[in-house]
């Protein structure tokens, strides 16, 4: 339910599920349950919701009878808040599971391990720690069947490190490399295959391959919005950074709103989170900073809900961040007087006079 917008009747099925569960004493089931509502809260972006969830999981295991069951559902349970702290920005958390890496592999299989390393390498990225980035995304490279598309995702993550040590023919050829691969396959609406295609969009733009991009991205936005789901969201906003990146900033700013329309019936905060952002940049370029202004609130507003500081909001791939030439963003957390309340009005008072 939730995962095609039925978010009210999902939150409604959840509390029967759980309050029958406590009537009956099943703890077993009540521990599963938040721990799997808390990783699709984690998915909504929903970090608060979901670290709250967790906290629940872990006091519920302390009830369980069977160890091996308790055992297993704690391991989860740990990793996933873990994560959660990663994602927030938590440097101490990312050198404690470096620290301890060689025991943690030793505890979890490297598939458990992957969204650590992924966000730990997104960490690294983001705040220039590259020797951190390399190891956590050379832990995902280790793993896996090379034979499984997955591999092509840890190409991009690889041209991402590239991309952050300048050498930036190498991460064009592993991208191209990977749209190769995926366009030989059959089935192009396998969702994983739409995802990595999409992926893919965002660095074209980025590179400035924007009429490839919307090529590309054109008929992953039609065929996601017959099912609603997360990846429509994840598409438009995507579509959106296609057009920002070409300059037509009437089509980017209509794909952010409806992303962001989507987002408010799934209860997706991050990719909502982005597309605000961006509609303040298009409006800081229009230099019409009141309504930058009141999208740059409300991206705060949504990092708050999220529990993420807003240093945090792009810790994933590069090719969801507006290039820097749209720096209205960093402006405004500056305290920059144009985004102050009274000065844009004033200032065109001024020259109507």
């Amino acid at each position: 339910m939730h995962l095609v917008g039925q978010v009210e009747e999902a939150k409604k099925a959840y509390e029967e599920a759980h309050t029958l569960a406590l009537e009956v004493g099943d703890l077993d089931q009540l521990v599963f349950h938040d721990w799997s509502l808390a990783r699709y809260y984690s998915w909504q972006g929903n970090f608060l919701a979901a670290e709250e969830l967790l906290k629940t999981a872990l006091r519920y295991c302390s009830g369980l009878s069977g160890m091996f069951r308790l055992k297993g559902m704690k391991k989860k349970i740990k990793l996933d808040m873990m994560t959660i702290n990663l994602i927030k920005g938590s440097l101490g958390t990312l050198q404690s599971y470096l620290e301890s890496l060689p025991a943690f592999k030793q505890k979890y299989k490297q598939y458990e391990l992957f969204q650590m390393n992924l966000f730990g390498g997104f960490f690294g990225l983001q705040n220039n720690h590259l020797d951190v980035a390399k190891k956590c995304f050379q832990e995902i490279l280790a793993s896996g069947d090379e034979d499984h598309p997955s591999k092509w995702r840890k190409s991009i993550l690889l041209a991402e490190l590239a991309d952050k040590q300048g050498e930036y023919v190498k991460s064009k050829a592993l991208r191209a490399q990977v749209l190769e691969f995926v366009e030989r396959i059959p089935d192009q609406k396998k969702m994983h295959i739409m995802y990595i295609k999409a992926l893919l969009v965002g660095y074209l733009a980025k590179d400035g391959n924007t009429e490839h991009a919307r090529e590309l991205i054109t008929p992953l936005v039609e065929y996601a919005t017959k099912y609603l789901s997360l990846n429509v969201a994840n598409f438009k906003y995507l579509a959106g950074m296609v057009e920002l990146a070409d300059g037509d900033f009437h089509k980017a700013a209509n794909y952010f709103h409806e992303s962001i329309e989507d987002c408010m019936l799934l209860a997706e905060l991050r990719c909502c989170a982005w597309s605000h952002r961006a509609l303040g940049e298009i409006a800081v370029v229009k230099e019409d900073y009141t309504v930058a202004r009141k999208y740059f609130k409300s991206t705060i507003e949504l990092c708050k809900m999220m529990g993420l500081p807003t240093e945090c909001l792009y810790y994933s791939y590069t090719c969801y961040i507006p290039s820097k030439q749209f720096n209205g963003w960093k402006l405004y957390k500056e305290g920059n007087d144009m985004f102050k309340m009274g000065v844009c009005e004033k200032n065109l008072l001024h020259l109507k006079a």
